[in-house]
């Protein structure tokens, strides 16, 4: 009876291995097309022992890609950002805020049956805003930008939106796909950051700087981090931000590089400095 349990079971397991194989279960996540590419390089005036405020316009490339179905097929992102920005420099503290605009286009890399093409483009816009404060110590040729707060809204639309919105979600074809849209339209995220800033003269600045964050949605949260790397000579300010997300269900893991160039537009501790200049050369003129 025994040896007759025993065969049984073995027929059993023969049976079931040779059975059809379930196919297995497909997860896709969906999000603001900003995700990932929050973080924009904020350029600051060097502390040079008087306080600085500052104007900037900037224009950053993007270029970033979303992993799918745990890293087997990734989406691409690619956008431009063009920004203005004001910036206060004092001798402990630095604040900043502005606003931006973002065009770009989303590539999906998969199919999803009759939802999704694969290689489907859509575009996409938003507008950006920012604020943020840190608190530094300087000494002649460094600034030590030691702990700062950074706030990042970012209110989306276009048709990568729509497309989206109007995806079914959950188990599709039955439990074939899994899909999920997780607050599409803005995304709100805060981030602190850390940055050295090498002053070797007056006209050349190297900044290195980390960042480490979260992004508050309506139905998820994500961290993200990364590191920044800035070059300013005299009005100019070349940077590039990389930034590094992960889901907290480790299915969606996106990566973005940011290159930047700002123009200081206006500084008002500059412009004090030219007239009393000018006030000194008239004296020596007269004398």
């Amino acid at each position: 009876m025994k040896n007759a349990q025993i065969l049984l079971i073995f027929l059993g397991a023969l049976l079931y291995s040779c059975g059809p194989t379930r196919v297995p279960r497909k997860f896709y996540e969906y999000h603001s097309s900003s995700l990932g590419a929050l973080k924009t390089y904020t350029a600051k005036p060097a502390y040079k022992g008087k306080k600085e405020k500052a104007l900037y316009i900037s224009a950053n490339f993007s270029d970033g890609a979303q992993s799918q179905n745990k890293s087997n097929s990734e989406d691409v992102k690619k956008a431009g950002v063009l920004s203005v920005h004001r910036s206060v420099t004092d001798e402990y503290y630095n604040l900043h805020y502005g606003i931006g605009a973002t065009y770009g286009e989303y590539k999906f890399g998969n199919s999803l049956g009759n939802f999704v093409t694969n290689q489907e483009k859509k575009d996409y816009y938003a507008i950006n805003l920012k604020t943020g404060i840190n608190f530094k110590k300087s000494i002649k040729k460094v600034d030590f930008r030691i702990i700062g707060l950074e706030l990042a809204y970012d209110y989306e639309k276009g048709s990568y939106y729509k497309k989206i919105s109007e995806l079914p979600t959950g188990d599709i074809d039955p439990g074939y796909y899994n899909i999920k849209v997780k607050n599409p339209k803005s995304i709100f995220a805060y981030n602190f950051n850390t940055e050295v800033v090498l002053k070797f003269n007056t006209e050349n600045n190297l900044g290195l700087g980390i960042f480490l964050g979260q992004t508050i949605l309506s139905s998820d949260s994500f961290d993200f981090s990364g590191f920044t790397i800035s070059y300013n000579y005299k009005k100019v300010t070349a940077s590039l931000v990389y930034e590094n997300l992960k889901s907290l269900s480790n299915k969606t893991h996106i990566k973005n590089i940011k290159y930047g160039l700002t123009y200081e537009l206006f500084n008002k501790q500059n412009k004090k400095s030219k007239k009393l200049t000018n006030l000194k050369k008239l004296k020596s003129q007269k004398i």
